[in-house]
């Protein structure tokens, strides 16, 4: 096919393709540009929120004193460690799961233990019990039953945990004397 435009009119056209090619390519360009701008907005926001966090908490971190809080942990490591050492480290090697064991399930239903307390004394290992029975009657049915168990060398109760009729707080020392 024959071309019968002139030369100039030819190179008018071509440059008119070439900035029509310019100017939409611009144009996609921007508006590609403007869509990531509007999609990534609100990954920029929570970002900013996340960083004023962060930076918030570090100097919240600084200002904390740091002395009191390892001396504080210290303290606890050591009052863990002395428990630890009544329960595991004595030279009898009574069986500590299976005497806890044993007064768990002597407890009736209705009495709840809220403490343990462990301590290895010259006469034998003591275990000393506080809880709460729903009554009197439920408190001398545990005691009894842990009387009736020959683990136990003695089960002291103080009279006054006999006091109230209904929802008794009670301390229970038991002893286990040592092996000879």
């Amino acid at each position: 096919m024959f071309n019968l435009l002139p030369i100039e009119d030819r190179n008018a056209v071509k440059d008119e393709y070439h900035r029509r090619v310019v100017v939409f390519s611009l144009l996609f360009f921007a508006i590609a540009m403007g869509s990531v701008a509007i999609l990534l907005l609100p990954s920029v926001y929570i970002l900013s929120q996340k960083g004023a966090e962060v930076k918030g908490e570090l100097e919240a971190f600084k200002k904390a004193p740091e002395a009191e809080d390892y001396q504080a942990l210290a303290n606890e490591v050591r009052t863990t460690r002395s428990r630890l050492i009544a329960l595991i480290d004595n030279p009898e090697r009574f069986e500590t799961a299976e005497i806890l064991r044993k007064i768990v399930d002597g407890k009736p239903k209705g009495t709840s233990i809220t403490a343990f307390t462990f301590s290895n004394k010259a006469e034998g290992f003591e275990i000393s019990l506080n809880g709460i029975a729903s009554n009197r009657e439920l408190l001398r049915t545990f005691v009894n039953s842990l009387k009736s168990d020959a683990t136990f060398s003695s089960v002291d109760v103080p009279l006054s945990s006999f006091a109230k009729a209904e929802k008794t707080d009670f301390s229970i020392t038991l002893l286990i004397k040592k092996k000879e």
